[in-house]
């Protein structure tokens, strides 16, 4: 039965109520007196410290008596310690580097021999293997057959050089590549050994650390003295300092022994359990007595999360499967095709007109040599080579472009044709001037294993993920995505009527001058409301002005949060100076008045913390701090007061209505609960604010205080009364509000009235002044309450937004409860109707909504895969996820990953449990929260480099983040991200569309081989003419593409999922076919032409006579010395005119879908150089053949008809138009692929959603 909870009056003498009718009477005349004087808003200003030192009153109200408050104890009863406390730095740190290398370092003998045999058992390399045995075959049978031996007979072992030497380069960069990709986490973990090893680590000051829910930070005693160190950097037998609220991240054991305490059993605090008062129900005593408690770790944590972050295998990049889908139908199915066709056309060749005619020899080069050239010429040997280089330079542009984009602090802008109105305009960029020189040193360091940031560009497939993400997943909100500290929204307080009044604030820095603005226009009717609110938050705050904060982790309060040994929200730590000097107050008016003591009230035990409204809230520890001062020139005392909404009502019988003080009743009670209960459950934290004057006989100066002493008062169990549920109080509705209880957890003696107008004698206050102090407490009068919650970034709004269009879907997985989780989501601009919202916490909570039922939403990520399966896919179209564990948020990384999305994953860099979410998404994000960094001074680095400290969150912020690919700085735009995928994706367009020109390039030379051999020509291209080609010149020319012009259209596509790849990939053979057609038919005209002119030239009368110039009738296979050069001089000649046609294709093979006059090719200018190159080097190679040639050049090109020259120059008039028409067809194709996707990332309702 709860206990029955006392009225304001009922148990107030008739004598006292009159007394204290006319001290309120009393006081709100004086208050009134003082808020007359101050400043209405800017208007003006008045002293205000002149009159508020006529506010000694002695506001000691019969309904409240804190007697019952424990005395406050020190520690001197306590055991101490013998030696020094905890472990030493050195032997921590080798326990971290012996786990690092058991867990992380068996990757570095990952060069067992299954790594060779794999790549000799591929199919690629079995079949270049085949085709190098046939070209031997080939030869030694040329060489013995043949009555002379033949130019391409000696090519032969040319070209046996040139594969050898490839299939080994091949191999050296398989195996080389299969180690950097198995070393690569390893290598950067060395990194941290490093620098424990020879402890190079410098400890970090307490009062540098914030506090928020993110930040995984816990005070370690290291070498006998507490330092607060990242969870990652604690290990096994560390002794830390736990306050109550804190949620355990291992199994600990309570430390009895450094108090001296003998327990009958060990009291262990297991993992994820949360710290709280009931947990010393065997000691209760020591809750009384101590702010923080001290446990030994009985496991490393960093243990558990190498394991969970070495078994997370990473999908393959969608480009790596599409090239291993066209490997497997180019090479493994039409290359055994192409090379069985060109086997049977070659066959019927040389039995219907070679054999009849006593050609025997020809069947050698017919069968053997002809097919594998046509093999090889369809397979693009050079690819994983060429692909090698261009991963690694595209990385390192990324990695460069990323770096240069944290460094400038320019503003993003708009590009210059982009309408600022326009909704679906791309996001805006920052114009950097990338260094080549710093790309290509970055690219040499990849390449060499020189890179000593070991950037994961390997593992984590870098820009190919960048390039391909569809799916963006923020698992952390302070610091991340959000403000550290809150912002204030509102302000509540009760008017004379004890009507609520609610005023809305926003905050702006770049348009409000005092960087904080009421939303109301009519606020400043509610000035004497405000004012006694103002001075409490001016007088609170060491700041003068705003321009003197340095950053945001200076202590702000003179609440001095770094002592307060207990778990606070993150709003405890906002400055809200800015609102005082909004409501009219000058930055002088303080100075009047001297900061003389701090106390802090504590309540363990208070009922609000098992509250089951909050259960699925952070717990904060009910506390409430109060600042006295002392008003210099009349010796008065003031305390101003702010904490706990529950704790600050129960020391406040009355409040402030702007004109007077009224009781405080159960009515109104009812009221602030109700607005504090919606606050919190809708994602604010909640600030109540009280104060009220201390009389002290005589004005005498209190001279036993001390600002820089903390005074702690804790209250014990016996403090508080059983709690009322929220649910139980009464209606605010009820008609006779004044009759209504008076809502108090705290067990309240009532004073004699002569204690009631007793004033503080300062000879017994010096003598006990822990009884001053608990008295200083109570009877206060409550001004307001203030909600805040944690505001987006600059610029995350609009990166969201962005996203969309970009065809990326943005999810949130919050820890919170839903409505917290959705009252942020709307902060972000996230839709937050009944069906967008799903709860990963298990069913056995049992507490569904109706809109919960209605929706079919699964609830537990056990469900989710059974929901895709059988229902809908809304879990995949959802942008918010609440009640989301650690491991729910891994394990929902990998559903995205099963069903083809590409996941990046975006969070905090110093909170432990994101490291196996990092290792599970493709790519891994870590937001640093703070600087990681502290070196020693600049001088002495320049001494001795190897002398650079780093701090301890330099070290924990790499461990927690090892996995990850990139780190954004604190203060970096996420348009940063936008800018690098908007790059990738063009990097990775350009890579995309440089293999698919090689594949055609390929497809051509193949089809002129067969079609050639078919109209009995002679092989139109050796074996070293085809890697000429392909190798070097057609190499050369798609990697040219990496410096193609943004497209207009790179941020409002969308890309291609991982799953089903090259679907459309018979259409694009189609595709391949009719680019070429046109191509191969010009190649064999001018082939004929050619052999038909220079035939005659090379040859003697009987000759011309003998042998027609159609060379089949002819026995070629011993051509004589003038027969072999003109044929080859028909292919050199050839050749140079199929590299001037196929440069000029490739500038239709840029873009994939704008024709040539909207994306012009003349932009990339290193294209240009590079064609102009081609054709010099080819010029080259084929003059360079005159030099031991027995004809002239003015002989070979003299012989050659204009009409020769008319084709090989002009034909590009026919055959460019043609390529435009084959790119209209496949961009008819890609738009309605771009349509069809649209509507699916813009539909969003399920199965059981309404239409």
């Amino acid at each position: 039965m709860s206990a029955p909870i006392p009225t304001p009056t009922s148990s107030i003498p008739h004598r006292v109520k009159a007394q204290i009718n006319q001290r309120q009477s009393s006081l709100s005349s004086s208050i009134n007196s003082y808020i007359s004087q101050v400043p209405n808003n800017h208007s003006h200003s008045r002293n205000l410290s002149e009159d508020i030192s006529t506010l000694e009153v002695d506001l000691n109200k019969s309904e409240d008596n804190l007697n019952k408050l424990p005395v406050y104890l020190t520690k001197s009863n306590l055991s101490s310690c013998q030696g020094n406390l905890g472990l030493e730095d050195s032997e921590a740190y080798g326990i971290l580097i012996r786990i690092v290398e058991q867990i992380v370092a068996p990757t570095e003998e990952d060069e067992t021999p299954s790594n060779h045999i794999e790549f000799l058992k591929r199919k690629d390399t079995l079949l270049v293997i085949i085709m190098m045995l046939l070209l031997v075959i080939s030869y030694i049978l040329q060489t013995v057959n043949s009555h002379v031996i033949q130019f391409r007979t000696k090519g032969i072992l040319v070209e046996l050089a040139l594969l050898s030497s490839l299939v080994i380069w091949s191999y050296y960069i398989s195996i080389y590549e299969s180690k950097r990709f198995a070393r690569e986490l390893y290598e950067r973990a060395k990194l941290i050994l490093k620098v424990l090893e020879d402890n190079r680590v410098r400890p970090m000051r307490m009062i540098k650390v914030p506090i928020f829910p993110t930040l995984s930070i816990v005070e370690v005693y290291r070498d006998g003295f507490l330092h607060p160190l990242p969870i990652h950097l604690t290990v096994m037998g560390d002794v830390i300092e736990l306050p109550l609220g804190s949620k355990s991240f291992v199994d600990m054991e309570f430390y009895a022994d450094y108090y001296g305490l003998e327990l009958n059993k060990k009291l262990v605090l297991r993992k994820g359990q949360t710290l709280k008062a009931q947990f010393f129900d065997c000691i209760p005593q020591i809750v009384e007595e101590m702010d923080t408690f001290k446990f030994k770790l009985l496991e490393t944590r960093l243990t558990q999360t190498l394991k969970d972050t070495v078994i997370q295998e990473r999908p393959v990049s969608v480009i790596q499967n599409q090239m291993k889908r066209i490997k497997h139908l180019f090479i493994r199915r039409l290359g055994i095709l192409v090379f069985l066709l060109s086997l049977i056309v070659s066959c019927l060749i040389y039995f219907v007109f070679d054999l009849p005619r006593g050609h025997n020899n020809h069947w050698i080069e017919l069968l053997i040599q002809v097919p594998t050239y046509t093999f090889l010429a369809w397979v693009p040997l050079s690819f994983p080579n060429l692909w090698f280089l261009v991963r690694n330079y595209c990385n390192a542009y990324i990695l460069v472009l990323f770096e240069a984009l944290q460094k400038n602090k320019e503003e993003f802008e708009d590009e210059e044709d982009i309408d600022e109105f326009d909704t679906e305009a791309p996001s805006p960029v920052k114009n950097v001037e990338i260094n080549m020189k710093q790309v290509l040193s970055k690219f040499w360091s990849l390449v060499t294993r020189k890179d000593h940031n070991f950037s994961l560009t390997r593992s984590t497939n870098l820009f190919e993920s960048l390039g391909s993400i569809t799916t963006i997943c923020v698992i952390d909100k302070e610091e991340t995505i959000a403000t550290p500290f809150p912002q204030i929204e509102e302000l509540m307080f009760l008017d004379d009527e004890e009507n609520t009044v609610l005023l809305d604030l926003s905050e702006d820095s770049d348009y409000y001058p005092n960087g904080i603005k009421f939303e109301d226009s009519d606020w400043q009717k509610y000035m004497q409301l405000l004012k006694p609110l103002g001075f409490n938050l001016l007088l609170s705050t060491r700041c003068r002005t705003e321009k003197t904060r340095k950053n945001d982790w200076e202590p702000h309060l003179i609440d001095p949060l770094n002592q307060i040994k207990c778990n606070l929200c993150p709003a405890r730590q906002t400055c809200l100076c800015r609102l005082g000097k909004e409501i009219g107050f000058k930055d002088d008016i303080v100075d009047g008045f001297s900061h003389q003591k701090t106390i802090v009230l504590s309540a363990p035990y208070h009922p609000a913390i098992e509250d089951p409204m909050f259960k699925k809230c952070k717990m904060e520890l009910p506390t409430v701090t109060s600042n006295l001062y002392e008003e210099v020139k009349s010796s008065s005392y003031q305390l101003f007061s702010s904490g706990h909404p529950e704790l600050i009502l129960d020391l406040c019988p009355d409040f402030w209505d702007g004109m007077s003080l009224r009781p405080l009743s159960g009515a109104c009670q009812a009221k602030l609960h109700d607005f504090y209960q919606n606050a919190i459950v809708k994602d604010s934290q909640v600030i109540a604010y009280s104060y009220r004057p201390i009389n002290v006989a005589n004005r005498e100066r209190l001279t036993f205080l001390n600002s820089q002493d903390l005074s702690v008062i804790r209250l014990d169990e016996a403090s508080v009364i059983p709690h009322t549920p929220l649910d139980t109080l009464p209606s605010t509705s009820t008609s006779d509000q004044n009759q209504s209880p008076m809502i108090r957890y705290l067990s309240l003696n009532k004073p004699s009235a002569s204690e009631e107008d007793a004033e503080i004698d300062p000879l017994l206050a010096e003598q006990n002044p822990e009884v001053f102090y608990r008295s200083s407490v109570k009877d206060q009068v409550f001004l307001a309450l203030s909600t805040m919650a944690h505001q987006p970034k600059n610029d995350v709004c609009d990166f969201i937004e962005d996203l969309s269009l970009a065809g990326i879907r943005f999810a949130y997985l919050s820890p919170g409860s839903e409505k917290e989780s959705k009252a942020f989501a709307e902060r972000l601009g996230l839709e937050t109707d009944w069906n967008t919202c799903i709860r990963m916490s298990s069913e056995e909570e049992e507490d569904f909504e109706d809109h919960y039922i209605k929706a079919h939403l699964p609830r537990g990520i056990e469900q989710i895969r059974d929901h895709l399966e059988n229902v809908d896919d809304i879990p995949l179209q959802v942008s918010l996820f609440a009640e989301c564990s650690p491991s729910a948020v891994t394990e929902m990384i990998k559903i995205y990953q099963e069903y083809g999305e590409v996941v990046c994953c975006i969070g905090n860099s110093l909170n432990y449990v994101n490291t196996p979410s990092f290792a599970a998404a493709d790519l891994g994000i870590a937001v640093e929260p703070l600087n990681r960094h502290i070196a020693t001074s600049p001088a002495s680095r320049k001494r001795n480099p190897q002398l650079e400290l780093h701090s301890t969150l330099s070290i924990g912020s790499t461990l927690t983040s090892l996995p990850c690919g990139l780190f954004f700085h604190r203060d970096t735009s996420f348009f940063v991200l936008t800018q690098i995928i908007r790059e990738a994706r063009r990097l990775m367009a350009a890579a995309r569309q440089g293999g698919t020109f090689l594949l055609a390039c390929g497809l051509g030379i193949s089809m002129l081989y067969i079609v050639s051999i078919a109209l009995l020509l002679p092989p139109i291209l050796y074996g070293y003419h085809i890697f000429w080609l392909s190798w070097l010149i057609l190499s050369f020319i798609s990697a040219t593409f990496l410096w193609n012009p943004h497209e207009p259209n790179t941020m409002t596509s969308f890309v291609s999922k991982n799953v089903d790849h090259v679907q459309d990939f018979w259409r694009f053979f189609r595709y391949g076919v009719f680019r070429m057609i046109v191509l191969v038919g010009i190649w064999i005209v001018m082939f004929w032409v050619s052999w038909q002119s220079i035939w005659e030239v090379t040859s003697d009368g009987g000759d011309k006579h003998n042998d027609s110039k159609w060379h089949r009738h002819g026995d070629w296979s011993n051509w004589n010395t003038n027969h072999q050069w003109a044929h080859l001089h028909c292919q050199n000649i050839l050749l140079m005119f199929i590299v001037y046609h196929l440069t000029l294709v490739s500038s239709t093979f840029m873009s994939r879908t704008l024709p040539i006059w909207e994306y012009n090719p003349f932009q990339n200018y290193i294209w240009i150089i590079s064609v102009l190159l081609m054709w010099l080097l080819q010029s080259g190679f084929t003059l360079i053949f005159f030099i031991f040639s027995p004809f002239s050049i003015e002989q070979i090109f003299g012989s050659l008809p204009l009409h020769y020259y008319l084709i090989g120059f002009l034909s590009p008039l026919v055959f460019i138009p043609f390529q435009e028409l084959i790119r209209w067809f496949d961009r008819r194709k890609f738009t309605k692929f771009q349509k069809r996707s649209k509507l699916e990332f813009n539909t969003k309702l399920g199965l059981h959603s309404p239409v």
